[in-house]
């Protein structure tokens, strides 16, 4: 796998403002496996959302947010590789990350995880949101074609 970069544009890219999460996302092989996949190396995935202000279906619109680098795990097995083409679509669609309002009137709101769960660790368990989770790859794929990617 070579290192991939994409542009998110909050899943709303005809919109006339600037507003809303927007973000980079890049994936890289690493010759790690991940505890039940030992056959397997593994991809992360690295988002780069940047500071930016709240769009129109944020918590509180025109407000600002804190942005962040997140990272995510997950097997390059055949499943592991489809599923990251369908990460890269929710992402598009703004489906991967959400703001959280901040304490006073959604000043100070911060992007979070949204509706896609995302393994964070590469082990630790599923209590520590990370591998093994023999169910993990199901249930990211049902979560998906709930929200017709697939």
């Amino acid at each position: 796998m070579q290192e991939h970069q994409e542009e998110q544009h909050s899943g709303k890219e005809a919109r006339k403002d600037q507003n809303g999460i927007r973000g980079t996302v890049r994936f890289s092989e690493i010759s790690l496996s991940i505890p039940g996949f030992d056959r397997y190396t593994t991809a992360k995935i690295t988002y780069c959302i940047p500071d930016g202000i709240q769009g129109d279906t944020d918590p509180c619109p025109g407000s600002s947010f804190q942005g962040g680098l997140f990272e995510a795990y997950l097997p390059l097995s055949s499943k592991g590789w489809a599923l990251l083409c369908c990460l890269k679509k929710a992402f598009h669609q703004g489906l991967t990350f959400a703001v959280s309002p901040g304490k006073i009137d959604g000043e100070g709101g911060k992007v979070t995880w949204g509706k896609i769960p995302h393994k964070t660790k590469m082990d630790g368990g599923k209590s520590l949101n990370g591998y093994p989770d023999s169910s993990y790859l199901n249930h990211l794929t049902e979560i998906l074609v709930a929200h017709g990617i697939e």
